[in-house]
């Protein structure tokens, strides 16, 4: 059986295994969870001038069996080489990590199997870097996946 990305979640690419937990990063202008739901507001930006504050929208798959469990994540941002110490206008170099907990129960009339949505929301105030190309990379438990990224320019003054 064949699954494209849209039909199947689950879904890593040609000739990748299966994995239990999935995610879909956005970087966006405003994202908000009410309801367990993410609302999200100017999604799929790619071009961000420096002083600019954004959103990181994302929708973790948590696998049936992990419900009830506490799950770690992080979203840690790199350039576009993988470098995480990030270089900034005065010349310093930081280290920009976000990150906690998520945990989901399951709600009344879900289906046994079926894996049960986690939304997060992240405000990200304006980044103190250079211009250049980066890339907010998200960990779930310590593991990654190449499609659980949101790259972005960051360029001049807005």
């Amino acid at each position: 059986m064949t699954f494209s990305r849209c039909a199947c979640p689950f879904y890593r690419g040609e000739g990748l295994e299966e994995t239990k937990m999935q995610a879909h990063v956005l970087l966006c202008d405003h994202a908000q969870v009410a309801g367990n739901k993410l609302f999200i507001s100017g999604a799929g930006i790619s071009n961000i001038p420096v002083g600019v504050s954004t959103s990181l929208a994302v929708l973790i798959y948590v696998p049936w069996d992990q419900a009830n469990t506490q799950i770690p994540y992080t979203l840690h941002l790199e350039t576009s080489d993988g470098v995480t110490d990030l270089p900034s206008p005065d010349g310093s170099t930081a280290r920009i990590e976000l990150g906690g907990q998520i945990e989901v129960g399951r709600p009344p009339g879900a289906i046994p199997g079926i894996p049960l949505e986690v939304p997060v929301a992240i405000g990200v105030p304006p980044l103190a870097l250079n211009p250049g190309r980066y890339m907010w990379r998200l960990t779930i438990e310590g593991v990654e996946n190449e499609l659980w990224t949101a790259g972005f320019n960051l360029h001049g003054q807005s």
